[in-house]
């Protein structure tokens, strides 16, 4: 959430009315999922940096790996290729799946 919340007001910033209508959509976001949004923790953060430190140009990736991690989850995405350094980490791309 801190990527989107920076991005919003970096556009708040720089075009207030196009800012005001993200800032709406993203809460909007938020409150349908509220309950559903796992929160980045301290044991999240200890499996962050070493995943971060091999791959210093990537930190949001690392991050949604290390939640699913401490949860046990697994990650489902069509970007792959952004975990695909990440060892332990199980993916799923439904647009790869084969029935």
């Amino acid at each position: 959430m801190l990527a989107q919340e920076i991005g919003i007001v970096q556009l708040e910033r720089r075009d207030p009315p196009e800012g005001n209508n993200l800032r709406a959509c993203w809460s909007g976001t938020h409150k349908a999922f509220e309950g559903r949004i796992l929160p980045f923790t301290a044991k999240g953060a200890m499996l962050h940096a070493p995943m971060h430190v091999a791959d210093k140009k990537s930190i949001r990736g690392p991050m949604i790996a290390a939640t699913a991690l401490s949860h046990g989850f697994t990650v489902v995405t069509h970007n792959a290729g952004a975990f695909e350094k990440i060892a332990a980490i199980k993916l799923f791309n439904p647009w790869e799946c084969t029935v």
